[in-house]
């Protein structure tokens, strides 16, 4: 089968927590910019201008210390690849590296959806959010 650079190739990586709906609004969203690329990115919860470092010795040193006195609401949100949905056209894909170095769009997915899932601390995060989304899930189509 032959694609033309108008096709659409999307990526959702088989151990991502999305929805149909989810994928519906993402596709949405990236064919709006077909000239770009689309990427699920998460919001960080926290602001990282107020991160520290922690030395071998437990010591705290603060990653930029500019930051300090500010007031979290004051900062800009800041955003990471959530690693779950990528879509472009086939030219995009054929003409890029790296979508995240070429201006690619932000797709920002929910908490729940954008967990990254490393430690056992994670997993424990994913199970309890899994479980109360299908609880919430369960209430609605079937009310008591």
């Amino acid at each position: 089968m032959h694609l033309s650079r108008d096709h659409w190739i999307y990526k959702i990586y088989p151990t991502s927590p999305v929805t149909p709906d989810l994928v519906r609004d993402f596709v949405n969203f990236a064919e709006k910019s077909p000239e770009q690329f689309s990427i699920s990115v998460g919001k960080f919860r926290n602001n990282i201008e107020r991160a520290m470092g922690l030395t071998d010795g437990g010591e705290l040193h603060p990653l930029s210390p500019e930051h300090l006195d500010s007031r979290s609401q004051d900062l800009e949100d800041r955003f990471f690849d959530a690693g779950k949905i990528y879509g472009a056209n086939v030219g995009a894909w054929k003409a890029t590296t790296s979508p995240l170095l070429q201006g690619a769009r932000g797709f920002i997915m929910p908490i729940w959806a954008s967990i990254d899932i490393d430690t056992e601390d994670d997993w424990m995060l994913a199970e309890l959010l899994f479980t109360q989304l299908r609880n919430s899930y369960r209430s609605l189509v079937k009310p008591d």
